[in-house]
């Protein structure tokens, strides 16, 4: 036995730890299970600037009903042309999914994000949506994003039910993808996946106006280090961190709101064991020059992503 389930063990977590492997074929018993069991259901957010991310998403439709064909899926998207709108309705009618049409909240000026808003705007949107047709566990996901090992859907709901945090306020932890979690950067939580509690995840996504949006940054960040303000920049941070404010805690440094949130509040989920396919990889670099550009500077080994075994034991140990 290893050190680590003997850990697990002494912790009183009986479960066995799978990392699924990253490949095209799908277990078939877990497969047939998925039809009628599937914890989560869906929002797909995002605004569509070329046809090739509409194909993407026609594709990742594709799996989610074919593999579960039961769950409720929301599409929270922009306003767009007519002949994109054409082509959504007819998505609509062969998928059968909702689609909400959100006016642009408009972009932030530099150095911030420039889309926060915009993803904030039409994530919040359609979980409120999924909130209002039933739903309690759900996934969000980028619609230029895909699962392809949906059979993880149930080791996943197994870890959110298994590991559940010991402060109140909260239904479970919202768990993300090792895709663009860093361990390097404190409270950084990838904001590309996420899988939680409807109402947990609408509080992490609760909106927030333009005008109000520096104003809050200030607030927020007047409690910590003079060299945290820098990590404003990054979306993964500034919603982690308002998260934790809104439930009471208001710390001294990052990194004890990094503590304290995969202590108590996150998780992270191996993205080989998803099969997280996000469209700036292969094979979609032919018609995404920028996002093979971007890939270039190798960000990933730089960054050093957090994995499911990192995230365990910083809980126990603390960060490295």
């Amino acid at each position: 036995m290893s050190y680590f389930d003997k850990r697990l063990r002494l912790k009183g977590f009986t479960w066995k730890l799978t990392l699924l492997p990253s490949q095209n074929k799908i277990d078939p018993n877990l497969s047939a299970r998925l039809v009628h069991e599937n914890p989560f259901d869906v929002v797909f957010q995002g605004g569509f600037e070329r046809i090739e991310q509409l194909d993407f998403f026609e594709e990742s439709l594709i799996d989610f009903r074919a593999q579960s064909p039961n769950c409720t899926i929301v599409l929270s998207t922009f306003k767009n042309s007519s002949s994109f709108l054409s082509r959504l309705y007819k998505l609509q009618d062969r998928h059968k999914f909702h689609i909400l049409l959100n006016e642009d909240p408009g972009t932030l000026d530099r150095p911030y994000a420039t889309n926060l808003l915009r993803q904030i705007n039409s994530t919040h949107k359609g979980l409120r949506l999924l909130e209002s047709l039933g739903t309690q566990k759900c996934i969000k996901l980028r619609i230029d994003q895909r699962i392809g090992r949906l059979d993880s859907l149930f080791f996943v709901n197994q870890l959110l039910d298994d590991l559940r945090p010991s402060l109140g306020g909260v239904q479970m932890r919202i768990a993300c993808s090792s895709l663009n979690t860093f361990k390097s950067l404190p409270a950084f939580m990838s904001d590309c996946l996420h899988f939680g509690h409807v109402k947990d995840l609408l509080n992490y996504w609760e909106t927030v106006e333009k005008n109000d949006f520096e104003t809050k940054t200030r607030e927020m960040l007047g409690s910590l280090e003079p060299s945290a303000y820098r990590l404003r920049i990054h979306p993964e941070f500034w919603l982690t961190i308002r998260y934790l404010m809104s439930k009471g805690h208001v710390l001294s440094s990052s990194d004890l709101y990094d503590k304290l949130f995969w202590l108590e509040y996150g998780m992270v989920v191996d993205s080989v064991a998803l099969d997280h396919l996000w469209q700036k990889q292969p094979p979609y670099f032919a018609s995404n020059y920028k996002s093979l550009k971007w890939l270039e500077k190798n960000l990933h080994s730089g960054f050093q992503e957090m994995t499911f075994v990192d995230w365990w034991l910083r809980t126990q140990i603390g960060p490295e």
